[in-house]
């Protein structure tokens, strides 16, 4: 009789299919009840790398815009001067700032696709485009669901409904979502 694996997904698949439960913390909580001990450490094995790469993804944001200190010269900055000769170099915290953003912006890992982090800095053009790419995709399924429930909220006022459930199933049928 062949061992049965344990399969981390397909309890989480299960608990949050058959649960009334809507927190991640609450469904966590009984997932966590249904592991065996012996299966503990296979479900930290196979929960890690989603845990990791959601680490990853959050944590270092290579495409932000820069961030620049707020206000001027600061107490021990010094300023440009011109006197004995010439100008001197200056530090600025405002300059100093930017050079530290773009330094960690480098240091950032970020996903070049196919399940491949690299840091930022070592990125060459073709992944810099997926990049680009990856983001307008992002943005453009975000704009989508966005639209869409604008138009359940557009839809609820037009029914008079106080909850999404109580839309007339032929109406959201007819949104050309469902498949």
């Amino acid at each position: 009789m062949p061992a049965t694996l344990f399969d981390l997904n397909r309890l989480i698949k299960d608990v949050c299919d058959n649960s009334s439960l809507t927190d991640a913390d609450a469904l966590t909580k009984e997932v966590l009840t249904r592991v065996a001990e012996a299966d503990g450490r296979v479900a930290l094995e196979q929960a890690m790398p989603v845990v990791v790469r959601r680490f990853l993804s959050r944590d270092h944001r290579p495409l932000a815009f820069p961030r620049t200190p707020s206000g001027g010269q600061g107490a021990g900055d010094t300023q440009t001067s011109t006197a004995a000769g010439g100008p001197t170099p200056f530090r600025s915290r405002k300059v100093e700032g930017i050079r530290s953003y773009w330094r960690n912006q480098l240091k950032a890992r970020v996903n070049v696709g196919h399940r491949e982090w690299k840091f930022f800095g070592d990125c060459v053009r073709p992944e810099v485009d997926f990049l680009v790419a990856h983001r307008r995709e992002l943005a453009a399924s975000n704009i989508a669901v966005a639209d869409y429930l604008e138009t359940i909220s557009q839809l609820m006022v037009q029914h008079d409904v106080k909850y999404v459930r109580d839309l007339p199933e032929d109406v959201v049928n007819n949104l050309g979502g469902a498949e």
